[in-house]
């Protein structure tokens, strides 16, 4: 009689180099690592405890159940699926590896996802690991580098900075946190923007009052005023005798206009 497998994953991850895929169904040791062999990768070996961390993370943000590792004794120690022992100081529960049983290793998620040890015929969900490699062709956008495991089925992108998405096709949008302030327009780049500031504003987020009196020179005799968004060129008193000041074409920068303001005095206000 004949048995056919269906090996069901959730998204795969990357860690260090490497893929993983955590499954959403339980076998026994020998087909959990039939089945990562089947989907061109293995059963996970776990060298040092911030893989365990990662693991331990990624399940517990899934299927939140215990996984099967590589680890088994033959008879003793705990050995790696290549063959070599486990000497990683690894988080184990209570009962350390210490006896010559035929036993398989597990993360336990009723203890925190430490490693225990359980007997191989029990079934239990599992991890499958690949080495990633470039992508033949290279499908990132972008000028992303693409990486692939699992005979291909799974593919990674890492993106230039400014961009994002799957496949690196999306242009971070760097003016949708609003950087520009006070009633400042932003215009996109890649990873960059560029703030248009209104009249009275500077700074590259349009964050500084324009100081106005140090950028321009008022008449001989006339005292500058600040007013944020336009100034004044102000005769002191008394005032002399004469014809209200004329406004010029050069009496204000350019994108201003020139109003008279009395007998001595003009102002330069946005147009």
């Amino acid at each position: 009689m004949s048995f056919f497998f269906h090996y069901y994953f959730c998204a795969p991850a990357s860690f260090v180099g490497d893929c993983y895929q955590f499954s959403t169904s339980a076998f026994n040791h020998r087909d959990a690592t039939q089945a990562c062999s089947t989907n061109d990768g293995r059963m996970v070996d776990v060298k040092d405890r911030q893989q365990q961390q990662f693991l331990a993370n990624s399940i517990a943000a899934t299927t939140g159940v215990s996984n099967w590792l590589a680890m088994k004794t033959a008879p003793f120690p705990v050995f790696y699926s290549d063959g070599s022992p486990v000497t990683a100081a690894l988080q184990w529960g209570e009962d350390e590896p210490s006896s010559p049983l035929d036993l398989c290793v597990l993360l336990d998620s009723s203890d925190n996802y430490k490693a225990k040890k359980a007997f191989c015929t029990e079934q239990h969900n599992y991890v499958c690991q690949d080495a990633q490699k470039p992508c033949e062709p290279n499908v990132c956008q972008n000028g992303g580098n693409c990486s692939s495991c699992f005979g291909g089925s799974t593919t990674f992108c890492d993106c230039l900075e400014g961009f994002g998405g799957k496949l690196c096709e999306i242009n971070i949008d760097e003016c949708a946190s609003g950087p520009c302030q006070n009633g400042g327009s932003c215009l996109d780049d890649i990873n960059s923007y560029h703030c248009i500031c209104p009249t009275g504003y500077q700074g590259d987020n349009c964050e500084s009052d324009t100081d106005w009196c140090s950028q321009v020179q008022c008449p001989f005799g006339f005292v500058c005023q600040d007013f944020t968004l336009y100034f004044q060129c102000v005769y002191p008193s008394p005032v002399p005798r004469g014809l209200p000041y004329q406004c010029s074409s050069t009496s204000c920068p350019d994108g201003m206009n020139c109003t008279p303001e009395g007998a001595a005095a003009f102002s330069c206000k946005p147009e």
